[in-house]
């Protein structure tokens, strides 16, 4: 909303981050007035070129290389690895952390509820996670319908395949960079949102693409141990983690379908 009303010359005058206040069993999560004249936002024009890729990544150049590391000096919310080493401790963590996530039921069903298979799927251009957006072949697609399905997943699991079924450890290896994105822990939640999608652009300005692993930021121990590992100020929060590189030369821009804003709007 600041991003699209900075476009037309407004700026927010009033943001007031109240997670207490209720009214008839609603919560007031913020208030925000409009007002003034303002210029457009430098990070406007990346709104339409984020996205997130979810395939292998292509390997950085010198030039870009710098320009990351450049960029990790100006970000006081961001945790930068560009060590190969690092990536791939980070990349058996998330394949750890995932499955035992996706090993729970209510999670993956939640999850596979979400997944958009087939182009035969009504909801496939509506919302939710497509084949094409995860960057899944067809045959990736329909395997990975039957494997997530239950109880195909807890036979799998039994035999000990699932670790190997659902790894993306090359796919994380690939990427050129790890970013961690922290703020203090006092910081109100929408305020945290506003930090997180405008990083997410800034790393869509130098040219990047970036996708996420939020459960290690999610999982207790997870979230320990890279803590431990890369050093985060000691009063800040750990919110996502970003694989962050380059589209392969021939790869195609896949966006995950959104609902129309006028199905959004309860009048």
């Amino acid at each position: 909303m600041s991003l699209a009303s900075r476009n037309l010359g407004v700026t927010q005058v009033d943001g007031l981050w109240s997670q207490h206040q209720t009214s008839d069993g609603l919560r007031l999560a913020a208030r925000i007035g409009l007002g003034g004249t303002s210029v457009r936002d430098a990070l406007e024009p990346q709104v339409h070129q984020r996205y997130t890729w979810r395939g292998d990544f292509k390997a950085i150049h010198d030039a870009a290389r710098n320009a990351l590391t450049a960029w990790t000096k100006t970000c006081a919310f961001a945790t930068v690895t560009l060590d190969t080493a690092d990536i791939a401790w980070i990349a058996d963590l998330n394949d750890a952390t995932s499955l035992s996530f996706i090993s729970d039921k209510a999670y993956r069903d939640e999850l596979v509820g979400w997944m958009r298979f087939s182009r035969s799927d009504e909801r496939w251009g509506s919302d939710g996670l497509n084949a094409a957006a995860m960057q899944m072949s067809g045959v990736e697609s329909f395997g990975a319908r039957i494997v997530l399905s239950s109880p195909v997943f807890e036979v799998a699991h039994a035999l000990k395949l699932t670790p190997a079924l659902v790894s993306e450890n090359s796919k994380t290896c690939s990427a050129s960079a790890v970013v961690f994105f922290h703020v203090p822990a006092d910081t109100p939640p929408l305020d945290v949102g506003r930090k997180f999608y405008r990083l997410w652009l800034e790393l869509t300005q130098c040219g990047l693409v970036a996708w996420p692993m939020a459960v290690l930021a999610d999982n207790e121990s997870s979230n320990a141990q890279c803590r431990e590992r890369f050093g985060f100020p000691e009063d800040s929060r750990l919110v996502n983690v970003f694989r962050v590189g380059f589209v392969p030369d021939q790869g195609i821009r896949q966006t995950s379908a959104r609902l129309d804003p006028a199905e959004l709007i309860i009048s």
